[in-house]
């Protein structure tokens, strides 16, 4: 069994949006790191939901804390809820 925590739906149709629409966005981790580039695929794989930059970074859903739309300056918090 993963110890994967899904995100809310809600903010994961959001990240689906911004995917599509190839934005630009910075990342901050639970651990406090950050991160820029531009969102190209979200994927699961063995049931763990994962982020891809541009840049071929690839962060756990779970493992953000927020994202900045870096075109609109709009913040999401990334949190735990089931659907």
């Amino acid at each position: 069994m993963s110890d994967y925590i899904p995100i809310s739906c809600s903010v994961y149709d959001e990240l689906e949006i911004l995917a599509m629409r190839s934005r630009v966005v910075e990342l901050k981790l639970k651990d406090g790191r950050i991160f820029h580039g531009k969102i190209v695929q979200l994927e699961a794989r063995k049931s763990v939901e994962y982020l891809k930059l541009d840049n071929y970074q690839e962060f756990r859903l779970d493992h953000i804390h927020s994202l900045v739309d870096r075109e609109n300056l709009k913040e999401y918090l990334i949190h735990a809820n089931n659907c």
